[in-house]
């Protein structure tokens, strides 16, 4: 009887051992579980945050490639603006050549009448 007793108060001993061991590491669980679940939470904003800067340097890059267009479409219209000034100043350059040739020969005309 005493050697059951011992046995009882053994196994009572490991008992209570083991509600502490498994209580501490049920605390310790759920700190874990909420570090974990507080984590989580971070990495969602954090993910939040991402898709928000890619939404916004999609928007950047949509904005600079309107801007790319539109000073391609300048560039075309200078380009082309450019070709007709100069096509205009070309027409006035040889107007002003057939002129003179003309007036030249009139004075050529005058002088050999002369």
């Amino acid at each position: 009887a005493l050697e059951r007793e011992k046995t009882i108060l053994k196994l009572r001993e490991e008992l209570v051992e083991l509600q502490e061991t498994f209580g501490l590491n049920e605390i310790e669980l759920k700190m874990t579980n909420q570090e974990l679940q507080d984590r989580v939470k971070e990495l969602e904003e954090d993910n939040r945050d991402y898709k928000n800067d890619i939404a916004e340097e999609q928007t950047k890059v949509v904005d600079l490639r309107r801007k790319i267009g539109e000073l391609e479409e300048n560039k075309h219209q200078q380009t082309l603006g450019e070709i007709c000034e100069s096509a205009e100043r070309y027409t006035e350059y040889e107007e002003r050549i057939e002129a003179q040739e003309e007036i030249i020969k009139e004075q050529r005309s005058l002088i050999a009448e002369k």
